[in-house]
């Protein structure tokens, strides 16, 4: 086997495993933004909170 055709047979099971992990990865990756998103709804909420009762002080 030459580098080439090595090279060629790591390419299409590169190619392969791609098409696998996507289709692993973007359910997991709209998962991650649900969370990113409620995460910094909270913070806002909190930081709104705060204001408020430094307000009260």
């Amino acid at each position: 086997m030459t580098f080439s055709e090595f090279m060629a047979t790591l390419l299409k099971i590169r190619l392969i495993l791609q098409d696998r992990i996507l289709i692993l990865i973007m359910p997991a990756m709209f998962w991650l933004d649900g969370l990113n998103t409620v995460y910094r709804q909270n913070k806002i909420t909190e930081r709104s909170t705060d204001s408020r009762t430094s307000l009260k002080k």
